[in-house]
């Protein structure tokens, strides 16, 4: 992903409203985010912790969403898994995300969602710098890159699903 700005990133949400894209928080300074290797940006809200965000290159552009977790993180009792990198968490660590849709649709209150990890850490379980527990991950024969790689097309492909239903 080429490096952005905070006005970049800010810019590309295109399912908020100006106002609510100025209020976001930043988990980073996206001046220190190893843009060369980060296929996308994913990060829950420091000061509202039911807020993520994600941001993918979308030909060539940057396409950014609001997500809001469900109030009650779902599946307490069992395991799930992110839709996004394929990571299997227990009780918390997955959020249904809600996300308004842009424009006409999301003013009149429409969603789409997924499960995803908790605060759009995917990155972070990916490159290893948050840890999965062992004993829920399935057994792949794919690479750390391949894996990226693949989470990057969902990303990709969830954005572009809702960028086209807007």
């Amino acid at each position: 992903m080429r490096a952005l700005t905070e006005k970049e990133i800010r810019d590309s949400l295109m399912n908020c409203s100006k106002g609510q894209a100025k209020r976001l928080n930043f988990a980073q300074d996206p001046a220190e985010v190893d843009w060369e290797n980060t296929p996308f940006l994913g990060w829950g809200d420091p000061k509202s912790p039911l807020d993520s965000y994600l941001c993918a290159e979308i030909d060539g552009e940057a396409v950014g969403l609001v997500l809001r977790a469900a109030a009650k993180p779902s599946g307490a009792a069992t395991a799930q898994m992110c839709q996004m990198c394929k990571s299997v968490h227990a009780g918390a660590g997955i959020s249904f995300m809600a996300v308004p849709l842009p424009g006409e649709a999301g003013r009149k209150g429409n969603t789409a969602g997924t499960y995803m990890c908790q605060g759009a850490a995917c990155l972070d379980y990916l490159m290893g710098r948050a840890r999965l527990e062992k004993s829920l991950q399935m057994k792949e024969t794919l690479t750390r890159e391949e894996k990226i790689e693949r989470a990057q097309e969902n990303v990709e492909a969830f954005v572009r699903s809702i960028r086209d239903r807007g």
